[in-house]
């Protein structure tokens, strides 16, 4: 197998340090140490920090989508699992993954102020991530398993906003208790019903 490229590697180097440290604290020469390579190859493949920051932000949500859709079209999952499904793999399902947060609430925290390219990049990722929630809704409430009188485009974002503040608790208080509150929650949001928990 071939060689990944240094674009990745870096990428990948940046994501684990920008996980760990934040905007501010991950300098070019912290991401370039990390991925074992000096800084003028970090400048031939991106043209600041900024843009960086914004392809590795789309490269750590990739693998989310797909993932996301494989839940969506698991018949074997009622719709409540697919709910559940989708909760845990936006969380991590575990307090070990709490344990540096969400890497775009995270830089959604500390850039919302400044940075109009990083901040239109989360924007975007925000809106994707609530797609498959929205999808599920409307699906359930097609099929009798969710309350008819929500709104689905409301409450999907609505679940996404709540996964921040979910995987926030959880890193504060290193447990499940936050996302097991959050499922109960959305339960009873969402009016789970007797047929959807088969």
């Amino acid at each position: 197998m071939g060689r990944p490229s240094r674009r990745s590697e870096l990428l990948a180097a940046g994501i684990e340090v920008m996980h760990r440290n934040g905007y501010a604290g991950s300098s070019v020469d912290a991401i370039v140490a990390m991925a074992g390579m000096k800084k003028g190859a970090f400048f031939s493949h991106f043209g600041s920090k900024d843009a960086f920051v914004c392809e590795a932000l789309l490269g750590y949500f990739e693998g989310w989508s797909p993932a996301a859709d494989a839940i969506l079209e698991d018949e074997g999952l009622s719709s409540e699992g697919k709910l559940e499904a989708l909760i845990r793999i936006s969380t991590g399902g575990s307090k070990d993954n709490f344990q540096f947060g969400c890497l775009i609430g995270n830089m959604a925290a500390e850039m919302s102020n400044s940075h109009d390219e990083i901040r239109n990049t989360l924007a975007v990722l925000f809106q994707q991530w609530a797609i498959p929630f929205e999808r599920l809704i409307r699906k359930g409430q097609a099929l009798g398993d969710f309350h008819s009188g929500i709104d689905p485009v409301a409450t999907s974002r609505f679940i996404v906003n709540s996964l921040q503040g979910t995987i926030l608790r959880g890193k504060v208080e290193h447990n499940l208790q936050s996302l097991e509150d959050l499922i109960r929650s959305l339960h009873g949001l969402l009016g789970v019903t007797s047929s959807a928990s088969r």
